[in-house]
């Protein structure tokens, strides 16, 4: 017994000793240097590419890993990814116990990141590609939920981690398709363009709960711009849990310099193209404020100007390739301009078969708000006294944007009579065209002629909106009025004392000078009137030249003759 007891005591006391050497040489410089290299050398087996890492510590005892100054590069010999310092505590009973890599905590700082994608060729692909690609499982058969117990209980390893904080300090996505930008040349189309991205971030993130069921992400600050399409987010931050199959994302804050959106709660239904399931998604209520300069440099230079702060709100629902927008409301701070509407945009992914399209339920417009909105616009503006005149106005209608053509109607309700009116503009052709009617609009005081009254009309017209034809002609004979003609059938009309029915109205403009003529139709006699006038504003000093014409015989029609 007591040459058994004292063999053991040798057993034990050798072990504890080999278990203090091991762990003294695991915390030595020279092995943590040596493991380094190892661990460096598979990297770059896998990766097939540049991999460094300046320094890296750990403790057995404590389970707390610290990696100092990683560096990967992309397959272009590109610094792709630089991390500062990557501190990791792991539970080391878990690994010893149930073979799984347990992170207990763990905190990356001073991330850089620059990933870019060409946009040409179209088998061309985005440089941090094959970083997926090496960590991805070889096929379907590895997930979780494909597994049967017995190949579960084969893996040497299962990773999860339960708190996990990220600082990036600078990421940095771009791409180029090798052509010129988009607006290159033309002012007057926005800068975003898909073909040349260079989106610059800094955020923080913590996760949770990681596993391969899903994970809890908590983006607590994100800013990001990106300089060449003239945008920038001041911050983001957003709640979301993900698994497999969803993403339930809560909590949405958006700030641009100018515009605030806050949403409670977004769910996103993920693609798979095993189970033929498409992206889909709905949100909650949506609400924001904005002024629409925000996006103008981006999207629409024309808004540049436009000051006026909106609210707004609406809920969103979609697909890969539609998008629904209910309970639109929009309205101006001082509740003099208010809008109800609903709308959706299909086919996102074809330029050409593009289309947005509301319908608008109700739009009141209160005072000098209609003219105050069309000021922030750097148009020039045409007949902007007689819109005064309307008064209050309502609207109730529908439009589409279309590739190259947009497209309006509904009916407008003014404080001098309604309208009911269809007009598209073509933006190959470069024309306005349309048809307005009414049955009692007081045009009298529309135009400030007091000799005029009401009118009852059907008229189609057709405006010149081409830039070069209508500078031609302005440099031809000057005049600040619209390139156009209108055509109408006024079924009933008022001047001074003279009450005309059924009458034929012509109109022609060349941008110096309209001129019109009209023409009532009876047996005997024919009520003609010419007229013209130079000046929107000062539709006082009409040109008006009356006058008849008689018809002293008519004669019968045959095959050789027709009536005068």
């Amino acid at each position: 017994m007591k040459a058994l007891l004292k063999a053991m005591s040798i057993v034990v006391l050798t072990l504890t000793m080999l278990m203090v050497a091991l762990v003294w040489l695991v915390n030595s410089a020279m092995v943590q240097n040596r493991l380094v290299q190892y661990a460096v050398e598979l990297l770059k087996e896998q990766l097939q590419t540049e991999v460094s890492i300046k320094h890296v510590c750990f403790s057995l005892r404590r389970g707390h890993v610290t990696v100092m100054g990683l560096e990967v590069e992309d397959r272009q010999r590109r610094k792709m990814l630089q991390i500062k310092e990557v501190n990791v505590r792991l539970d080391i009973k878990s690994f010893i116990r149930n073979r799984e890599v347990v992170v207990t905590a763990a905190h990356i700082g001073g991330l850089q990141a620059r990933l870019c994608k060409p946009a040409t060729p179209k088998d061309s692909v985005a440089n941090y590609k094959f970083l997926i690609e090496a960590f991805k499982p070889q096929n379907h058969q590895d997930k979780d939920n494909d597994m049967t117990p017995e190949k579960r209980n084969k893996r040497l390893v299962v990773l999860r981690a339960s708190n996990i904080t990220i600082d990036v300090d600078s990421l940095r996505f771009t791409t180029d398709n090798g052509k010129q930008r988009r607006n290159t040349g033309k002012p007057h189309h926005g800068f975003f363009d898909a073909g040349h991205l260079d989106v610059r971030a800094a955020l923080k993130l913590e996760l949770h709960n990681i596993s391969a069921e899903g994970c809890h992400i908590v983006l607590t600050d994100c800013h990001a711009e990106d300089p060449g399409a003239k945008w920038q987010i001041d911050s983001l931050r957003l709640t979301a849990d993900i698994t497999k199959d969803s993403m339930v994302v809560s909590d949405v804050q958006v700030r641009l310099p100018n515009t605030s959106l806050d949403f409670e709660r977004a769910i996103v239904h993920l693609p798979n193209e095993r189970k033929n399931r498409v992206l889909r998604y709905h949100t909650s209520t949506i609400n924001g404020s904005t002024q629409l300069k925000d996006i103008a440099k981006t999207f629409a230079p024309v808004l540049q100007n436009f000051k006026i702060p909106l609210q707004f709100r609406c809920s969103l629902i979609g697909v890969a390739d539609n998008m629904s927008f209910n309970d639109v409301h929009v309205e101006t701070t001082d509740k003099r301009l208010k809008i109800n509407a609903k709308g959706g945009i299909s086919h996102l992914s074809s330029k050409e078969q593009l289309h947005i399209y509301f319908d608008i339920g109700q739009m009141k417009a209160i005072g000098d708000v209609k003219e105050r909105i069309i000021n922030q616009f750097t148009v020039k503006k045409f007949m902007m006294k007689q819109l005064r005149n309307l008064g209050n106005i309502g609207y109730r209608g529908h439009f589409d944007i279309l590739y190259k053509k947009e497209k309006f109607q509904g009916k407008l309700t003014t404080e001098v009579g309604n309208l009911d009116f269809r007009f598209s503009i073509d933006e190959k052709q470069k024309y306005l065209t349309g048809t307005v009617k009414t049955t009692a609009i007081d045009l009298g005081q529309v135009m400030d002629m007091d000799d005029m009254g009401k009118i009852a009309c059907h008229a189609d017209f057709k405006i010149d909106i081409s830039k070069p034809r209508t500078a031609k002609m302005r440099l031809q004979k000057g005049g600040k009025l619209p390139i156009g003609s209108v055509d109408a059938k006024v079924q009933e009309a008022n001047y001074k004392f003279i009450k005309v029915k059924n009458v034929d109205a012509h109109i022609i403009s060349d941008g110096a000078i309209a001129e019109g003529y009209l023409v009532e139709y009876s047996k005997l006699i024919d009520i003609t009137c010419r007229f013209s006038f130079t000046n929107t504003d000062k539709m006082q000093e009409t040109k008006i030249r009356p006058g008849l014409k008689i018809h002293l015989f008519k004669k019968k029609k045959n095959k050789h003759s027709e009536s005068f």
